[in-house]
């Protein structure tokens, strides 16, 4: 056939005879190696084998020191962290150790009322409180009183609300001085009377007795008192309770009756139509959208006067924009319309037309909000979204060219779609 391919070379003959395993024994009887020493050593016998529970015991976990458990160590205070004292006898503020814990920042008292003039601005409740933190931290000589006496008097959103709530046993009421079993908790709200009737619980009823309160409120923290789960008694724990050991029964209340003893699948009672019942009438038969009834005004504030017991629309405050007459609403008017000027409240005319000049006071500006000029003056940048909206325009391209003018694929001529240049033709012509 000519010169030798590579399967040429014949295979070895395999080897089919019979060989004695080299890795098995002799078969024989041979004793046992010895057994590994396991007795007990020091290592291995507890530390509190003789009942001494106190010593030997590797020392706290709290101090390090040996002779009491960490439930015991009255060497590190529990509140500030501090060494020599308990968390009872704590004399550092309480609050400057919870404002670490939330990681209030360290600013100058400038910047911290800075920071708590934007974020009532924004009205969002969790940058307030944390801003108020940070300035009452930059400022210790800060008190509610005084706090909400500036948020008057500047116009702030934001009012500070002493409310009477109810506090566990193992909880205490700390004012911004550090001071424990204050009376009310601090609230902070935007607006001076509750906007729900559920809210309306311990609500000051007055703006004179909420500052009278402020002077006795503060915020929840922990106490850190012992309280017994056995007897529901403060100062020990249920390990160390004296009294015999009550049995825990777990109390089961059905959600469609109220009553204990069994669950609502179990309840031989007519099944409610509603989760919740009427927010009108309070019938348990249905919910407010299927209600006959006249929609009640109870509890409702008036977002025009903020008193309560009457809607908006229903308010003396509210002048129609139509008739300018109080009463009704424009979409309600049947009276001739009347023109009012915006500009000087002149009735006859609108702004547009007024020959007094222009009252900056009144005027907004659309693009940043704030009063005293218009768009067309206001110094701030103009938004994204008039940005993007100007990009996204028929000159966003960039050219005059609409998207038909697009350049022709490489390779093609200058025709339309059909000219793209042909495919590359292999050499061998086949596939």
């Amino acid at each position: 056939m000519g010169s030798a391919t590579w399967d040429d070379t014949p295979a070895p003959a395999a080897d089919n005879s019979w060989k004695m395993d080299s890795g098995a024994d002799d078969g024989a009887w041979k004793p046992d190696e010895p057994a590994e020493e396991n007795g007990f050593s020091a290592d291995n016998i507890s530390k509190h084998h003789d009942g001494d529970f106190k010593a030997a015991d590797g020392g706290c976990r709290r101090c390090g020191e040996d002779g009491h458990f960490a439930r015991d160590c009255h060497n590190i205070c529990a509140a500030c962290k501090g060494e020599g004292h308990s968390a009872e006898n704590c004399e550092v503020n309480r609050m400057h150790a919870m404002f670490a814990d939330m990681k209030i920042e360290e600013v100058s008292s400038d910047e911290a009322w800075n920071n708590v003039v934007a974020a009532d601005k924004e009205k969002d409740v969790d940058d307030i409180r944390r801003a108020v933190f940070a300035y009452a931290k930059a400022f210790p000589e800060l008190t509610l009183v005084g706090l909400e006496a500036t948020f008057r008097e500047a116009d702030f959103n934001t009012f500070l609300i002493a409310k009477e709530q109810e506090v566990s046993d193992t909880h205490t009421i700390v004012n911004f001085q550090g001071k424990p079993d204050q009376k009310y908790v601090l609230s902070f709200q935007f607006s001076a009377r509750p906007r729900r009737v559920k809210f309306s619980e311990g609500w000051p009823t007055t703006p004179e007795e909420n500052i009278e309160r402020l002077a006795e409120a503060g915020v929840v923290m922990d106490g850190f008192v012992q309280k017994c789960r056995n007897c529901e008694q403060i100062g020990h724990l249920a390990s160390a309770c004296e009294e015999e050991k009550r049995e825990v029964v777990s109390a089961m209340t059905c959600a469609n009756c109220n009553e204990s003893g069994h669950r609502a699948r179990d309840c031989q009672a007519e099944r409610k139509t509603a989760k919740s019942g009427c927010r009108n009438c309070g019938s348990d038969e249905h919910q407010a959208k299927e209600c006959t009834e006249p929609r009640s005004a109870e509890g409702v504030e008036c977002k025009l006067c903020n008193e309560i017991g009457h809607f908006s629309k229903d308010c003396a405050l509210n002048v129609c924009r139509h008739c300018q007459e109080p009463g009704h609403k424009a979409a309600d008017c049947s009276n001739e319309r009347v023109m009012k000027c915006r500009n000087c409240d002149a009735i006859g005319h609108m702004s547009k037309e007024c020959k007094l000049r222009t009252d900056w006071s009144r005027v907004t500006c659309t693009q940043c909000g704030d009063k005293g000029h218009s768009y067309r003056r206001c110094k701030q940048p103009v938004k994204e979204a008039d940005a993007d909206a100007e990009e996204d325009g028929a000159g966003a391209s960039g050219g005059d060219a609409g998207w038909e003018d697009a350049a022709p694929a490489s390779g093609g001529g200058g025709g339309g779609w059909e000219d793209a240049a042909p495919a590359a033709d292999s050499s061998g012509g086949g596939w």
